[in-house]
């Protein structure tokens, strides 16, 4: 399957080399599938450069900017559509990429605008929890793992989150007592 997407894509960008889908459709695939930052970068930046407008493309060209190490860039390519986005996701990446610059004020302002942008949304209030942390907000960052782990029972990370704040904290009878109703919550949907 995975020759067969790479055949058509390349049929796609032979056939239109001025199709910024195709661009990137080759950067999602190159970025998950065959997990080659540098050509996912590549396909990302033609996007782009077919369609600055293209929120989704330049938000994977972040990522994989951040995955790769370039943090400075991944930052400016948000920061060209952090004034007109409409939804939460390049606020979360932001968040994420001034956890890693060790500015966690800055990463606040991200996160809580992700929150606003989509409260229903459980990466928000979990990068969230992470700036809180950072900030040694400890009763903060609890209360946004519990609101993600309300939004998404079934995701792993406000769990463990959680249980890693409680277990560092040295509450071991919280951190038991924690582990211990998420066993039975998991039996439970079994």
């Amino acid at each position: 399957q995975r020759l067969l997407f790479r055949d058509a894509i390349e049929r796609a960008e032979a056939l239109n080399p001025h199709s910024e889908k195709a661009f990137y459709l080759d950067g999602r695939f190159r970025l998950v599938a065959e997990e080659d930052l540098r050509g996912a970068i590549r396909s990302f930046r033609q996007a782009v450069e077919l369609a600055p407008g293209d929120t989704k493309a330049r938000c994977y060209l972040a990522i994989a900017l951040r995955e790769l190490g370039q943090n400075q860039a991944a930052k400016a390519e948000l920061e060209q559509i952090i004034a007109s986005a409409s939804f939460a996701w390049p606020f979360q990446i932001l968040a994420e990429i001034e956890l890693d610059f060790n500015a966690p004020d800055r990463a606040l302002i991200a996160a809580r605008r992700a929150i606003e942008l989509d409260p229903q949304s459980m990466d928000s209030f979990l990068i969230a929890g992470k700036v809180y942390e950072a900030l040694k907000l400890r009763a903060d960052a609890i209360a946004m793992y519990r609101t993600a782990e309300k939004l998404d029972p079934l995701a792993d990370a406000p769990h463990y989150r959680l249980f890693k704040l409680y277990e560092e904290s040295e509450e071991t009878r919280a951190a038991s007592a924690y582990e211990a109703s998420l066993f039975q919550k998991r039996s439970e949907e079994h």
